[in-house]
């Protein structure tokens, strides 16, 4: 932690969101079981005072897994937490429409056989996306009722842009092509009622700034 902390500061970064991923893509990871003791070494090193930074939560959901509701709310009412985004890579949607990539990347990845990639997969093949998935909706209601920023993931067509604005996002990750699509001549026009204070499109987290004295963290903004 230490050592991250100090790249941090010396990036000029004073506000950190450390992000941590709920649920996975498969059962038998590691990213579950270390899931609290991440959390717990960042909120306690920061409540002992040896961050330089502001260190904060960003809750990075991965809806069709199983565990990620019971995780979620088991951690969204940490004082930490001030963003939470809603993932889905699920074999034919978003980043993995072409369903062979899924198959390479994440084969590739946990270094599976044929016959255990075959097993990995059917019971994510007819998950609804974010927008119409209870798990979804629960987690957005939560975070709105909560005023915590929610952010999409891996936006790519028009329907996926409409769908941030129906749960709520206050950050949308969206491609040009689906951002015209959509009506939005700029980045600046995402924003629902065309005002010029729209900031940017979603910018790494490394750039994220601290605001300026007396401005909301990110709650109180419109769409970006």
């Amino acid at each position: 932690m230490s050592s991250h902390d100090a790249m941090m500061v010396a990036s000029g970064i004073t506000t950190v969101l450390d992000a941590v991923a709920i649920g996975d893509v498969r059962d038998g990871g590691d990213r579950l079981e270390n899931l609290e003791k991440m959390v717990n070494a960042v909120e306690e090193t920061q409540k002992r005072g040896l961050n330089r930074a502001e260190h904060r939560r960003h809750l990075r959901c991965e809806l069709p897994h199983h565990t990620t509701l019971p995780l979620f709310e088991k951690l969204i009412d940490r004082e930490s937490v001030s963003m939470v985004s809603l993932m889905d890579h699920s074999p034919g949607q978003r980043q993995y429409a072409d369903r062979s990539k899924y198959r390479d990347y994440y084969q590739g990845k946990y270094h599976l056989t044929h016959d255990e990639m075959d097993r990995l997969k059917p019971s994510r093949w007819l998950w609804p996306p974010p927008g119409r998935s209870p798990i979804g909706q629960t987690i957005a209601a939560m975070c709105r009722a909560r005023r915590i920023a929610l952010a999409s993931h891996d936006d790519a067509t028009e329907a996926h842009v409409a769908e941030s604005h129906q749960l709520g996002s206050v950050i949308a990750e969206f491609s040009h092509h689906a951002g015209r699509g959509a009506g939005f001549t700029s980045a600046r026009d995402a924003r629902p009622d065309g005002g010029a204070e729209y900031r940017a499109r979603r910018f790494p987290l490394r750039q994220r700034r601290r605001p300026p004295a007396g401005e909301p963290r990110f709650a109180g903004h419109p769409l970006i």
